[in-house]
């Protein structure tokens, strides 16, 4: 019973395997499915588009190859030089091509257009071989192989087709040249082709149809692990930004707490004068100077709330679109302001701008960059100096310096200061330098850059560029 237990699973694993190996040759040929992802179909529309490009350009340079070889070999056996009209049909090809590239029509279709080039290009060659110089049969027909052989190796690297779509495609290409051959041979130009040559490149069709799929494959992996890491960087930005949320809510507890606790005692005070009632004539002077002081004190208060939600609506941008246009000053001034409320042990924070024009970016994530560069140089700073933030314009850019006055990094620190890792604390592996991580890839983002460097006054200097 265990024995016939172990047979019929042991089939059923086998069985398993084979259907699972069957899916995934499935797949391997028809891999269309693929480009159901926009993304992906953006991103096999592009590398067509610069396969045109490549094809192009072997296409415009054939000629002048096969000019440079003919010379060449004039040297060792002098020959008197004929012209080739296939050489101008292949530059007008190119040309023709490059033109169609300049269309939202050539664009958009920019693999079916490589494939027509190549086809093209195979039909002018083999035609150029076949009949400008026959020979014996054998000789003029491999000549023209190797050309099809050259134009679809060329093919295999330059354009991101499925397997089959190569297949057909090779299979195309050997046709073409066998029509061409079979013509000749019809004219008497040339003897019956050997069938054999072309059943030879029938299987060069298959071996390029499988070494497509698997660039294909390849291709959608890499697009996939691409698509997963800016989807994980996405992740650390938004706990970046949840990061700065918090601190900005502590923050925002703390600062309100002095001016409710003025309002709510004046408002306190107001409301026992007014619970009084009568009050004496002697007295009356003594109470609306009070009254006034009272009132004073609550607008003060008041103001000075009003102020705090106007730079908390500027720091996290809660009444504007996504993208808009920020003032960098304004911004490194709410975040300076911010930073030093949060900082208990009341590090000196120096801020020096110059007249900017406005950026156009997203203010969360630059919001929080900025933070986290300040509390990192008011953390290493530790009471050694003052953190120095300088911002100005540069050219076409804004420039945003951040200076510590910690001990500074080694050349190796500074080198790796923006890359991911981890670390071992207490025998637990942590994640190290991730909050600047992101923070280059928020700056990137923006079409800007991030680095530091080592400030001459000791202490390290982190430098934003952001694009005007």
């Amino acid at each position: 019973m265990s024995a016939a237990s172990s047979s019929v699973s042991a089939t059923d694993s086998l069985g398993s395997r084979l259907r699972g190996g069957a899916k995934a040759f499935v797949r391997f040929l028809f891999p269309g499915g693929a480009e159901k992802d926009p993304g992906f179909k953006e991103e096999i529309r592009h590398r067509s588009l610069r396969g045109v490009y490549i094809l192009v350009g072997v296409t415009a340079f054939l000629p002048f190859l096969s000019l440079l070889f003919h010379g060449l070999a004039s040297l060792f056996a002098p020959e008197p030089q004929t012209s080739s009209p296939s050489r101008l049909v292949l530059l007008t090809l190119a040309a023709s091509v490059l033109a169609a590239t300049r269309t939202d029509l050539g664009r958009r279709h920019a693999r079916p257009l490589a494939f027509a080039m190549g086809i093209g290009v195979t039909a002018v060659i083999t035609w150029s071989s076949i009949f400008e110089d026959p020979g014996d049969a054998a000789t003029t027909v491999l000549g023209s192989m190797i050309d099809v052989i050259v134009v679809l190796m060329v093919s295999l690297a330059a354009i991101p087709a499925r397997p089959l779509q190569m297949f057909a495609y090779g299979v195309l290409l050997f046709g073409v040249d066998l029509a061409w051959a079979s013509i000749a041979s019809s004219q008497g130009l040339l003897d019956t082709p050997p069938t054999h040559y072309y059943s030879g490149g029938f299987l060069v069709a298959v071996l390029c149809g499988a070494l497509s799929g698997l660039t294909y494959q390849l291709l959608h992996n890499s697009y996939l692990a691409q698509r997963e890491r800016l989807a994980s960087q996405s992740r650390l930005l938004h706990s970046e930004t949840a990061l700065s949320f918090a601190r900005l809510s502590a923050t925002l507890s703390h600062e309100l707490n002095s001016p409710l606790g003025a309002l709510r005692s004046s408002i306190s005070s107001l409301q026992t004068i007014a619970d009084r009632g009568d009050i004496p004539e002697a007295r009356k002077e003594r109470i609306r100077g009070l009254q006034r002081n009272l009132l004073a004190g609550s607008e003060q208060a008041v103001d000075k709330i009003s102020k705090m939600v106007d730079r908390i609506q500027r720091f996290t941008n809660l009444d504007r679109a996504e993208v808009t246009q920020v003032e960098i000053d304004k911004m490194l001034h709410d975040v300076v302001q911010m930073v030093r409320a949060e900082d208990e042990a009341g590090s000196e924070i120096q801020l020096t701008t110059t007249e900017m024009p406005p950026v156009q970016l997203k203010p969360q994530p630059i919001s929080s960059v900025f933070s986290r560069l300040l509390h990192n140089a008011v953390r290493v700073s530790a009471g050694r100096g003052p953190v120095e933030v300088n911002a100005k314009r540069e050219g076409d850019e804004i420039l945003v310096s951040v200076q510590d006055h910690g001990e500074g990094l080694s050349s190796e620190e500074l080198s790796e200061l923006f890359q991911p890792g981890f670390k071992t604390r207490d025998g637990r592996v942590e994640a190290s330098k991730w909050g600047l991580f992101t923070a280059r890839q928020a700056i990137r983002e923006h079409g800007g850059d991030i680095s530091a460097t080592r400030a001459e006054q000791g202490g390290t200097q982190v430098l934003v560029r952001l694009p005007l």
